[in-house]
């Protein structure tokens, strides 16, 4: 068995796409992630570190890092969890944390700390769910539209309170938000706005299809006209949109604190995988 971790972005995931392409809805963060990072890196992203395991010439394992964040191991088989834990910290220490489905998290977090006398903690849980059959809300009043670029400020504005909302990003200023939404819409993703009376009242983002699998990103309603079910109706609109442009699965993720949110999209048909965790290492 053998382990290469790789600087070079492009040679990662040309040997690791295949595999987390085996299993598109287990690994669709790191399908979108990895594929936008290629296509249109964003600040500190070249600097991405991939893992990739090997059994002579096939790849068994792939796993991935940003500077300063933790490793994302959805790719490493369950029985193999233990050993990239080890090879990973021999070379890297320093590791910030793991993310990725909960049972690989802690185990990889288990051996981790085995290995380093340091202590873990979580630091967001996120519900998964992939969409079976599809349930529009009945009654919202209203339509969608695709949003572009003439539509900037506004789209920041709910990307900015989303963020605000979810407290997802601390820290970052409305040029940096309005920078992700330009490179969002540059990557193709589908903004999907719902309008009343031609007056947008919520936003659903979506991914465009990465192994034939689609991430709902961003859903935003405004406080003042929340509890109307427009939140739905543009997160239908946005799946519609995902379908067309060819996903086979839909998948988004929720923080499972939030029981408005998890009952919203269970209405609408969204099914619970296995939730996933971000644990940071923390002590000596």
């Amino acid at each position: 068995m053998a382990a290469i971790f790789h600087d070079d972005i492009h040679e990662f995931w040309r040997l690791a796409r295949p595999l987390y392409e085996t299993d598109p809805v287990r690994n669709s963060f790191a399908l979108a992630f990895v594929a936008a990072a290629c296509a249109a890196p964003e600040p500190g992203s070249r600097a991405l570190r991939g893992f990739t395991l090997h059994d002579g010439d096939e790849v068994v394992g792939a796993a991935f890092r940003n500077p300063d964040r933790p490793a994302h191991i959805s790719g490493i088989p369950s029985e193999r969890i233990g050993e990239v834990a080890s090879l990973w910290h021999a070379a890297e220490p320093g590791l910030a944390g793991v993310c990725g489905p909960r049972s690989a998290a802690d185990a990889f977090a288990a051996e981790w700390l085995r290995r380093s006398g340091r202590s873990s903690r979580d630091v967001v849980n996120l519900g998964y769910y992939r969409l079976g059959e599809l349930v529009p809300p009945v009654g919202v009043p209203g339509a969608s539209r695709v949003a572009d670029r003439s539509d900037l400020p506004l789209l920041t504005g709910y990307w900015q309170g989303f963020q605000r909302d979810t407290g997802s990003w601390p820290g970052s200023g409305v040029d940096e938000l309005r920078d992700d939404v330009l490179r969002w819409l540059d990557l193709g993703y589908g903004f999907l706005l719902w309008e009343v009376a031609g007056e947008p009242v919520a936003l659903a983002v979506v991914r465009g299809p990465v192994g034939r699998v689609s991430r709902v990103a961003v859903v935003y309603t405004p406080p003042e006209v929340r509890g109307r079910g427009y939140g739905s109706a543009a997160t239908t609109a946005a799946v519609r949109w995902a379908v067309g442009a060819g996903a086979e699965h839909v998948v988004l993720n929720t923080d499972l604190h939030n029981a408005t949110s998890n009952a919203l999209y269970r209405r609408l048909g969204f099914q619970p995988e296995e939730p996933s965790v971000e644990l940071a290492f923390t002590g000596p």
